[in-house]
């Protein structure tokens, strides 16, 4: 599949020039001839498909600088569920004579159960469990860490079920609407609401309910909330609040867990606040549960274990209708239960029922307005979905949201086009062809065709000859209207459908897309010789308005501009979304719905049949977009949205530079392992206690340096070799991506690095750092995000400094840099150069090296890493330095270098990973011997 998609675009690489308005509907044919014919059946099948992929969630739609991104969370769960306690609990059993017939549970049993609770389907782990014990395997099942934490939240969630009904008791109070009630039995209040709420992502109501330390915008007893323990979906909350009976303060605390119940026989997303029973059992000086230890009250507060809230998020039902139908708002129904004081209860009982309800209303009411308010204006509750501890647990909900299609996307304010879409097709076979036939036809415009109302209508054709045969038209400048295929109803209905294509526009200029930049002029009966434009409203979906908001909102080339309310991202979202997934004729503008939904909510990684597509500069005029800016929206994070420069943020100098999607800390193998988070209030404190370096003059400094003429160097072929793999990962655009320039995904030990490097070597805010081979960028994009430290790359690979031009924080220059005479000396703070210098003969590692050091200040300090000992150990360096002190400490031997350094050297295996277990990773290697680093401080 993915050399058919190689050979699809390989065909459609010509551009062509638009002379006038008719051309503009005109393919140019070049040297691709206009029959040839591919199988489309399973290429536009693909397509389609990978739209139900899409997972959203309302994570990159702050309104302010959020102080976060999403974690990615470790796979490695089924390597902790302890196999090796089971296999030791088997040969127990063996000793005893166990009947041999029983067989040890596999390792994909137990990954099922780690997986569903991994997700917060803690129900269905719970049930496979059971079933573990059911067959007598309740050895292993006690072997299981999690085996505790599936029973108690399974247990919460059965105990809660009857806590969200009103029972037929005569003894409830209940409002007017009876969407609230209120009851008063042995000394325990229990209040029962239910509540809609409108135009609401199921996710952002759950992320709402769960991230317990902002729910003092719509519970305001509470005066502290803070977590001291969180395991996914599952955490120990400290709550500090003020009792509503009493008066008194309390401090709390309260386990938290969230469970997807989508698959049960009544289908939601439950949460519950709640003590487990062994909290209060545990004596004071040793209270100790879930392996953390309870802290003691804090002075004149008391501690709680009765009460216990309890949520269901179910679909809103449609107006006039108690049906499961797919929903664009949330149900939630509240049980909260608390055990007043005796005086309390008495005051309650003595209460006139008028009281109560107005009291009961007053509640349900406040709670309800603060909620949605607290929703729609806490602006880090789109970040928390994102980068809290659960946001892995947001992430697979949404997935299954998506699935279970209970939920939808608040729709576009154009609620009848799909009627009218609808009611405007014809029945039957023939227009099904039709629409499959058009859909692959507008897979692209410029591999497109011409499709005259889907079937053969020359003016002497008869009806039943039209329908007899199919005919796709093209349409170029060197061939006009010739039929390329002919082929009965029978065999385009068939699974061999082909079609034909040709060349179209490229990847053009910014002022062809602004001029071709307009909704796309259509009819009921469409100009045979125009290429098929997307139709003004299909399935639901307005065309017209989404293209006029992209030419609005999406500069070329560039992330767009929407806020949460934009009818462009509400169109692209439902489109992605969609209800049923239908073939779409539109396919440009599907694409281009795809490509801004990967700016504002987390995808997944496409097919692998579409990723070689998906990874070219395709146009998808006229809409403003590159088909490369799917991968590069979907695998980056945008530096905007968490740097130390929060002022050029603002300017727009990062508008358009990306770092990989990756996180230090969850690697493993890193040492020095400091969340994103951290190191930008870190680097942010330091600009603001005099530790930023006053430097106004550092744009300056780089703009004047001018990059030299590289078309005139020539490159030898020892090192035109070594150079050439990277050279094509590069236009393979795995720059956008966390392989980059290598050959796995490593951009998380890169990261690493490029951290441990900045604090060793004390990066500084406002300081300037030379980076020699700097690839794609990425090194200088993690300094200024995380030090604000602004860069100078150098590489000899074009496609990568081209991209880093783009999309990377800094000046770049396509150079040899064997010869630096073109840089400044005594300019830089900083050099660094990671697994790059190696690959120069000695002769020019040395040279190179020495070069580098002269454009450090006095005091400045060089990193060269991943070295290779077999190519140049560190003697052969330090002879490189006739200056340097180790060198003549060692021999005494006169310098000619002209510059004098303090020169280490040291074994990356001791440098970067946290202990020597983690060198038996396979991806360890990057840091094993022989590879080592050189620090070089400047002296003179």
């Amino acid at each position: 599949m993915l050399l058919l998609w190689r050979s699809l675009f390989d065909v459609c690489a010509h551009p062509v020039q638009v002379d006038d308005e008719d051309s503009c509907y005109q393919l140019a044919a070049a040297t691709c001839d206009p029959c040839d014919v591919f199988d489309a059946n399973e290429v536009i099948s693909s397509a389609l498909k990978h739209t139900a992929q899409i997972k959203s969630s309302y994570a990159g739609l702050s309104k302010c600088q959020p102080l976060g991104m999403k974690k990615v969370r470790s796979e490695g769960l089924l390597n902790r569920l302890g196999f090796p306690a089971m296999r030791k609990c088997w040969s127990l059993s063996e000793k005893v004579g166990e009947p041999q017939s029983i067989k040890e549970p596999s390792a994909d049993t137990i990954g099922e159960v780690s997986a569903a609770l991994r997700a917060g389907r803690v129900l269905e782990a719970r049930r496979k469990m059971l079933r573990m014990e059911d067959v007598q395997r309740d050895c292993v099942a006690r072997s299981l860490p999690c085996r505790e934490q599936v029973k108690r939240i399974g247990s919460r969630f059965e105990d809660s079920l009857p806590e969200l009904v009103v029972d037929g008791g005569n003894d409830w109070v209940t409002s007017r609407d009876s969407e609230a009630a209120f009851r008063l039995r042995d000394g325990e209040v229990k209040l029962v609401f239910t509540i809609d709420i409108e135009d609401c992502s199921p996710v952002l109501l759950l992320a709402a309910l769960c991230e317990y330390d902002l729910s003092k915008s719509y519970n305001p007893d509470i005066l502290e909330a803070e977590a001291v323990q969180h395991d996914g979906a599952d955490s120990i909350w400290r709550v500090v609040k003020k009792s509503k009976w009493s008066g008194m303060l309390e401090d709390n605390i309260r386990y938290l867990s969230a469970i997807d119940a989508l698959d049960e026989s009544e289908p939601s997303l439950w949460v519950s606040l709640y003590a487990h029973c062994g909290m209060s059992d545990l004596d004071a000086a040793d209270q100790e549960t879930h392996g953390f230890r309870l802290p003691p009250p804090k002075p004149d507060c008391s501690r709680s274990w009765s009460s216990r809230s309890t949520f269901s998020i179910r679909p809103m039902p449609s107006k006039g209708c108690d049906c499961r139908w797919p929903s664009t708002g949330c149900r939630l129904t509240t049980s909260v239960i608390t055990r007043p004081s005796k005086s309390s209860c008495s005051t309650i009982q003595l209460s006139p029922t008028w009281a109560i309800r107005r009291l009961l209303c007053g509640e349900v009411d406040g709670f309800s307005t603060l909620l949605r308010k607290h929703i729609a204006e806490c602006s880090e509750l789109n970040d928390r979905i994102r980068t809290s501890p659960r946001a892995s647990f947001y992430e697979q909900v949404q997935e299954r949201v998506t699935m279970k299609r209970l939920f939808l996307l608040p729709p576009p304010h154009n609620h009848d086009a799909k009627q009218r879409v609808h009611a405007s097709v014809n029945k039957g076979q023939s227009a099904l062809l039709r629409r499959r036939m058009q859909g692959i036809c507008t897979l692209l415009r410029n591999c497109t065709c011409i499709m005259r109302t889907g079937y053969l209508e020359d003016p002497g054709s008869s009806v039943s000859q039209q329908k007899d045969s199919a005919v796709v038209g093209v349409v170029s400048r060197r061939w006009r209207r010739k039929k390329c295929s002919q082929k009965s109803l029978s065999e385009w209905s068939g699974n061999n459908l082909r079609f034909a294509i040709l060349p179209g526009s490229q990847w053009g200029s910014q002022s062809n897309y602004f001029e071709s930049c307009q909704p796309a002029a259509t009819s009921a009966n469409p100009d045979p010789n125009r290429v098929l434009h997307c139709p003004p409203v299909e399935h639901g979906i307005n065309w017209e308005a989404f293209l006029r908001s992209v030419c609005e909102k999406c500069p070329v080339g560039k992330p767009c501009n929407f806020s949460p309310e934009d009818e462009g991202l509400q169109i692209a979202a439902k489109a992605v979304a969609g209800e049923d997934q239908p073939a779409f004729v539109c396919i440009s503008g599907l694409l281009s719905a795809m490509i801004v939904v990967a700016q504002y909510y987390l995808v997944k990684s496409p097919p692998e049949d579409l990723k070689g597509f998906l990874s070219q500069a395709t146009s998808l005029s006229p809409f403003p977009f590159s088909t490369k800016q799917y991968t590069l929206y979907a695998n980056m994070v945008p530096v905007r949205l968490m740097t130390c420069d929060v002022d050029a943020a603002n300017r727009g100098d990062l508008q358009n530079v990306f770092v990989p999607r990756v996180h230090i800390e969850d690697s493993g193998l890193c040492g020095m392992s400091f969340s994103d988070d951290l190191l930008v209030r870190r680097c942010r404190s330091q600009r603001n206690n005099a530790g930023h370096v006053q430097r106004d003059d550092v744009t300056d400094f780089l703009s004047d340096i001018t990059c030299p003429d590289f078309s005139g160097l020539s490159i030898d072929q020892a090192l035109s070799a070594k150079i050439q793999k990277y050279n094509q990962r590069a236009e393979g655009m795995q720059c956008q991506d966390s392989r980059g320039m290598w050959n796995d995904e490593m951009s998380d030990l890169h990261k690493c690095i490029l951290v441990t490097v900045g604090h060793l070597m004390n990066f500084r805010p406002g300081q300037l750092v030379l980076d020699w081979g700097s690839g794609c960028g990425h090194k200088l994009s993690w300094a200024k995000m995380l030090f604000d430290v602004n860069g100078l790359g150098l590489d000899i690979m074009g496609p990568a400094v081209a991209w880093a031009k783009d999309h990377s924080a800094g000046k770049f220059c396509h150079a040899d840099g064997r010869d630096l005479s073109w840089v400044p000396d005594n300019m830089f703070d900083h050099v660094i150069s990671y697994a790059a210098i190696y690959h120069l003969a000695k002769e020019d590692q040395c040279h190179a090296g020495i070069q580098l050091v002269k454009k450090l200040k006095i005091g400045g300090r060089a990193f060269l890493g991943w070295n290779h000992g077999p190519v140049m150990n560190n003697w052969e360096w330090l002879g490189c330095f006739k200056h340097s002190r180790a060198y003549m400490e060692e021999l005494h031997g006169p310098g000619t270098t002209g510059v004098e350094v303090d020169f280490q050297a040291l074994e990356d295996a001791y440098l970067f990973p946290p202990n020597a277990h983690v060198m038996e990773h396979k991806r360890s290697f990057l840091f094993q011997y022989p590879a080592y680093s050189i620090f070089l401080t400047r002296l003179a």
